[in-house]
């Protein structure tokens, strides 16, 4: 969930925390308490009692609102990230292969996929 404090997102914290070169990006606000705040702020994960020291990468983006077509190519060119995953949109599997088509290693996951190697 968006403040980290349930979902899959905890399993894949308990997962890949030790991992340096992993990172997780927040890109929703954090209200002050969550476990999404407490791990911005201190790089411990504190869930049910339990708390991690978290080696990856975190941080945060702060989207306003959801970006149209041409500003997501805007933002994927200037970025130019390693990989992209195309999730909660409309035609996630068309815009997934225009960006392959752009040179861009790119996929829209299924819903029973389950992991992915990057």
């Amino acid at each position: 969930s968006g403040m980290l404090n349930g979902g899959p997102v905890v399993y894949y914290i308990n997962k890949l925390h030790k991992k340096e070169k992993a990172a997780l990006i927040l890109t929703g606000w954090q209200i002050e308490g969550t476990p999404g705040r407490i791990l911005l702020e201190t790089g411990k994960f504190v869930y049910e009692g339990r708390e991690i020291d978290v080696k990856m990468k975190i941080k945060r983006l702060d989207f306003s609102a959801h970006a149209g077509r041409k500003d997501l190519f805007k933002f994927i060119e200037k970025l130019n990230p390693e990989k992209i995953f195309c999730i909660h949109g409309d035609h996630t599997q068309e815009f997934a292969e225009e960006l392959r088509r752009k040179g861009f290693d790119a996929v829209a996951p299924l819903a029973n996929e389950r992991t992915f190697k990057v």
